[in-house]
């Protein structure tokens, strides 16, 4: 096959994440061919919420219970299926939406995501109490 040459506009992986929100014709990097090596140096995951380091209050509701913290983190490959991991334990898995509910007490955890060809990510934060 031919090579073609494109110029493309392309963000860090966080930036297009909320650029794609607003605008959902970028299209971003394409994947690389099958038969290439994943050159990709950096992982194409990032978490959007919690970063590294955070400090989490997770607030009660108004029937005095303990709401959920909301993790996101963002794929750059859209399709792409992660699972979810707080502190060692499997929490579940999500594709194309990267959203995960987790009822954490106070305390400090280790989240990390997993895509299906190994990549993964992971950050640090501290819940403190409400």
């Amino acid at each position: 096959q031919p090579v073609v040459q494109a110029t493309a506009f392309a963000l860090p992986l966080v930036e297009e994440w909320y650029y794609r929100q607003k605008n959902i014709g970028y299209l971003g990097l394409p994947p690389w061919h099958p038969d290439c090596k994943d050159l990709d140096l950096n992982t194409p995951i990032q978490f959007i919420y919690p970063t590294s380091n955070t400090k989490v209050y997770i607030p009660k509701n108004l029937d005095n219970t303990k709401s959920d913290m909301i993790a996101k983190a963002a794929h750059r490959h859209n399709k792409s299926t992660l699972y979810w991991h707080l502190n060692g334990r499997y929490l579940g898995s999500t594709q194309d939406i990267h959203t995960m509910p987790i009822h954490v007490p106070r305390g400090i955890y280790t989240l990390k995501v997993i895509d299906t060809k190994g990549h993964s990510s992971s950050t640090r934060f501290q819940v403190l109490s409400p």
